[in-house]
């Protein structure tokens, strides 16, 4: 079974939050609405969820209670919507000496993402990894480094 991840925060508006237990219906959505998937967190599931999306910020989860899928959503039944994982350990640079750069640091960043990891601490990297970090464009993990040994 697939899974689809999300690498988004929840704003301070809507039926914010997997406990609402807010019907979708009579929730608008500005953005993208995700229609029918379960949707799950650390504490709460909701089997057919609704998830609005704004701006890249989820707006707010709902119960669409069973509901067909208003037009222009994305119908994703049978796909989970789950938060994005830390991986708390990795290493961006050989020995602590080397930051590895271009092709090799873009790849690696890239597959932490598409296997839903949205966040990277790398441990004992040098200084060098700030700036690295600081210049990343496009779809790639937060990077947190905590710097050398």
């Amino acid at each position: 079974m697939l899974t689809l991840l999300l690498a988004c925060t929840a704003a301070d508006s809507g039926a914010t939050g997997l406990d609402s237990g807010t019907p979708a219906e009579g929730l608008s959505c500005d953005g993208e609405l995700w229609w029918g998937a379960t949707a799950l967190d650390a504490e709460h599931r909701v089997d057919t969820a609704a998830v609005c999306i704004d701006g890249g910020v989820i707006q707010w989860v709902a119960d669409t209670g069973g509901a067909d899928a208003p037009t222009g959503a994305v119908d994703l039944s049978g796909l989970f919507v789950v938060p994005g994982l830390v991986d708390s350990h990795v290493h961006l640079a050989h020995s602590g000496a080397t930051v590895l750069v271009g092709d090799t640091l873009d790849f690696n960043l890239r597959v932490s993402l598409y296997y839903g990891v949205t966040t990277v601490v790398d441990l004992g990297g040098p200084v060098s990894l700030y700036d690295l970090r600081d210049r990343l464009v496009g779809p790639s993990p937060t990077v947190v480094a905590a710097g050398p040994f």
